[in-house]
């Protein structure tokens, strides 16, 4: 430091000396009251710059005293019940809702089935002492009210014939059904006629083809069906006529498989004309069996299948046809079924028993 600068400090050390001693001196005379200082702010964040003091709040904030809280265990048992019994009440509401949703569905079916079934009520109370079978169809009330012993409805457009079909024989004349085995489904309506003028119009191919309408209506009194005539043939109703056999033709129940077979093999045999049409198990079939002078004792047979269709079937000759063995007697023919079994179906009869259904084959006894 040079001597110039030396001097100055040195000089401006004395002076504020001097002048601190004279205002020293002046306090200490006078009546002289010192301003209070104000206290240093303090300072929220030592990291912050103090432009960035923090705003001041009015609030009250008293710092908790850790060490006098106690901690508890949480049982956490109720909000597993609660839980459960969250669970619990859906079950039951899914529940509710899948009961409500059959009931609903049965309901409306019971209700449809209600709808459909509700005209029998007039006709319950117009015949009080008639019992209606269920499904009858409405135009069959009145005839089935008038006499229950009503089975179906038959209608032969060839012959004018449109009549009530009954469950047994009046003695009167009226067309009757061959009564089914009890518990036995029925695959085949047997109809007895006392009237042989079908005859005429389904004896030959040729009467057949020119002058059959082909088909026969009938009603079982719930279902209508609509039969294409098959084929037609005579039959003995004495065993004496054809080497101790009659041909169980109206067998009315279901057969077994292997009876069903044999028994359109027999038909097809003794057709008199061939319609290119063989039955199969599933098919519903009608029999017309009706009087006839071919021969004493004899019926003239009428088979037809059931089809929705309205196309007639075209007959065609055959040349082997298998007549009773009396015919072939009579005509001078040779017998070519002479040493044929005699055959007897076995028939399906269903049980249901505890909501559980069960079958069995028994022989044929009629």
């Amino acid at each position: 430091m040079d001597n110039k600068n030396k001097d100055f400090e040195k000089d401006s050390i004395d002076e504020i000396l001097k002048d601190f001693q004279a205002k020293k001196e002046e306090r200490q005379e006078s009546n002289y009251v010192p301003k209070p200082v104000e206290p240093p702010k303090a300072r929220i964040d030592f990291a912050k710059d103090e432009s960035e003091e923090p705003k001041k709040s009015n609030k009250k904030f008293n710092k908790p005293d850790f060490s006098k809280i106690k901690l508890k265990k949480v049982d956490l048992s109720p909000l597993k019940n609660d839980k459960a019994k969250t669970v619990y009440k859906y079950l039951i509401i899914i529940v509710l809702i899948i009961a409500v949703f059959f009931a609903a569905v049965f309901g409306i079916g019971n209700a449809i089935k209600s709808s459909k079934t509700a005209y029998i009520k007039k006709y319950e109370k117009k015949y009080t002492d008639v019992s209606f079978p269920d499904g009858i169809e409405e135009k069959y009330c009145d005839i089935y009210g008038k006499n229950p012993n009503t089975a179906g409805y038959l209608k032969i457009d060839d012959i004018k014939l449109s009549t009530a079909v009954l469950k047994k024989s009046d003695n009167k004349g009226t067309p009757y059904l061959e009564k089914s085995a009890k518990d036995a489904r029925v695959d085949n309506f047997v109809i007895y006629l006392n009237d042989d003028s079908l005859e005429k119009y389904y004896s030959t191919a040729d009467a057949y083809n020119k002058s059959a309408s082909g088909f026969i209506s009938y009603s079982d009194l719930k279902t209508d069906y609509n039969f294409k005539v098959i084929g037609a043939f005579y039959t003995n109703t004495k065993a004496s006529d054809d080497n101790g056999y009659v041909f169980p033709y109206n067998v009315s129940e279901q057969m077994a498989p292997s009876s069903a077979l044999e028994f359109y093999t027999m038909l097809h045999y003794r057709f008199l004309y061939d319609t290119g049409v063989s039955p199969i198990r599933s098919d519903k079939l009608i029999t017309i069996s009706c009087p006839t002078s071919f021969h004493k004792d004899f019926r003239f047979v009428v088979v037809g299948v059931a089809r929705d269709d309205d196309k007639k079937l075209k007959a065609s000759s055959k040349n082997l046809i298998r007549y009773p063995q009396v015919i072939c007697d009579e005509k001078g023919i040779k017998n070519n079924f002479a040493g044929a079994k005699k055959w007897y179906p076995q028939i399906v009869l269903t049980y249901e028993k505890d909501d559980t259904t069960s079958t069995k084959i028994v022989q044929y006894e009629k």
